[in-house]
């Protein structure tokens, strides 16, 4: 069984999950996570951040825990993946625009405060006469 083209990670964990019951229904719960473990690894293969973290925490977890592990954190990765495109869609500007809006929401700011002290005396870092005390 081999991950499709364009197939999300949950979708391909519940075929797998599915199929492996099916085809190994003899077969012990650490045979079977290490049997899953394999095919969720080969199907992340193409991301190799991803596949490297994997490959770490497999080295953490028992045999038996192991699917169960990396699956969470393929989901999770999978979730945020989704997460960030949605929000760089329907905000309209990605990235460069939440930073132009920040850079905006500054400049008023700076503004407000430069109008707040309109008429006060200026102090030495302003370009004005030093005080003595």
């Amino acid at each position: 069984m081999q991950r499709h083209s364009g197939q999300k990670l949950w979708e391909y964990c519940i075929q797998l999950e599915k199929w492996s019951k099916k085809a190994f229904p003899e077969v012990g719960a650490e045979t079977l996570s290490q049997m899953r473990t394999t095919k969720l690894m080969k199907a992340v293969r193409d991301d190799k951040t991803l596949h490297k973290l994997l490959i770490v925490k497999r080295l953490e977890v028992s045999l038996e825990e192991q699917y169960e592990q990396l699956k969470d954190i393929v989901l999770q990765h999978e979730n945020e993946e989704i997460r960030e495109n949605e929000q760089k869609k329907g905000d309209g500007r990605g990235s460069k625009g939440k930073k132009e809006f920040k850079w905006n929401k500054r400049r008023e700011l700076g503004n407000t405060f430069r109008e707040g002290r309109k008429g006060r005396p200026r102090n030495k870092m302003e370009g004005g006469e030093p005080k003595h005390g």
